[in-house]
């Protein structure tokens, strides 16, 4: 059409005028204007169909990441249980018990990337017999461990004191602890 105009500028354009130039372009030309027409038809659908996939994807990525920050979470909470220790995990840190002693976590337990956590606490050891009223407030402590599936490895620290002790506890494990003999 663009040559039917070129040829005749100043002619009035006629669809009998647009037939005749048509027929006098080369079979070739003919031909293949059908097929560019078709080759960017194709263009202009597959353009939009991978637009339209990464766009996918992208709000997936963006919806499992937000997901990942406030539903799931790299929070862990509940009740984890072993053979010396307990501990109870809520939202805004942790109670821990152990055979003689007890504490607390004051912060929340959130994992990094690998599975790890680091805590700032309280411990307070207790000995046999009846317990009274400490003269001192309860010495810090740092909670460090992994988390692999449904099992944690517990690292306690105590102010003070150069022994690491440590406690592997199962996520939902019910632990009858013994008092100090």
């Amino acid at each position: 059409m663009a040559l039917a105009i070129a040829f005749a500028p100043t002619s009035k354009v006629s669809l009998t005028s647009l037939l005749q130039v048509e027929r006098e372009l080369p079979f070739y030309s003919r031909r293949h204007a059908g097929r560019d027409l078709e080759k960017r038809m194709r263009t202009t659908v597959v353009t939009l169909l991978v637009g339209a996939l990464l766009s996918g994807v992208i709000c997936y990525a963006q919806s499992s990441s937000s997901s990942n920050d406030s539903g799931k979470s790299n929070a862990i909470s509940g009740q984890w249980g072993g053979e010396s220790a307990r501990m109870e995990v809520a939202g805004n840190g942790a109670t821990l018990e152990f055979g003689c002693a007890n504490g607390d976590i004051v912060e929340p337990l959130k994992l990094d990337e690998h599975g790890r956590f680091r805590a700032k606490g309280t411990f307070q050891a207790q000995g046999p017999g009846p317990s009274r009223e400490p003269d001192q407030a309860n010495p810090n402590a740092d909670y460090s461990g992994v988390v692999k599936g449904d099992t944690m490895q517990l690292t306690v620290l105590v102010d003070g004191d150069k022994e690491v002790q440590k406690y592997s506890l199962t996520r939902g494990r019910k632990t009858k602890l013994l008092g100090c003999k």
